[in-house]
């Protein structure tokens, strides 16, 4: 547990060798994968599924990089998280060898409140061990699926909107 106390070696992976990231949150998933040297996704948004999406490489660098950034919030006690964890929320990074590069779980979100302030956190778990640790919520939900564009040409750009799943062009 003492490689962990650094906050980012239990997150650490190489961002270049990602070629695959597959994200599924209580609101949609997505399976993206670098083909050909673009990005490709399958998205299922409201159990409607639009396979085929080109998407924007420098928004998918950019998720990318910010995933790489995650650190630790807070460190909890085992008795904290024993029969807390449900880690429904997964996101996986792989390699172009489908190599294993990073697997997170988390859910449910709890607050805590310091000095005044409330904070919300998920409870955590990666691949590489079954200890529980705190992100901060707003981390994991800013790190831009929602915000994804797809173009499957340089004229029909478009966002998934978030809340009804239709898209808005460009």
């Amino acid at each position: 547990m003492d490689e962990l106390r650094d906050r980012s070696s239990v997150l650490a992976f190489n961002s270049n060798d990602v070629q695959e990231i597959y994200y599924k949150s209580e609101e949609h998933e997505f399976d993206i994968k670098l083909e050909a040297g673009h990005w490709q996704a399958t998205i299922i948004k409201n159990g409607k599924q639009q396979a085929g999406v080109k998407l924007d490489s420098e928004v998918v660098k950019k998720i990318i990089y910010k995933i790489h950034d995650l650190k630790i919030s807070e460190f909890l006690e085992r008795s904290h998280t024993k029969d807390k964890f449900g880690g429904k929320n997964m996101l996986i990074l792989k390699s172009n060898t489908k190599k294993l590069a990073l697997q997170l779980n988390w859910g449910p979100s709890f607050k805590v409140k310091k000095a005044e302030e409330e904070k919300y956190y998920y409870y955590v778990r990666t691949h590489l061990s079954d200890f529980v640790f705190a992100l901060e919520k707003n981390l994991i939900d800013s790190l831009g699926f929602d915000e994804i564009i797809s173009s499957n040409n340089k004229n029909d750009a478009t966002v998934l909107n978030n809340e009804s799943g239709d898209k808005i062009g460009k």
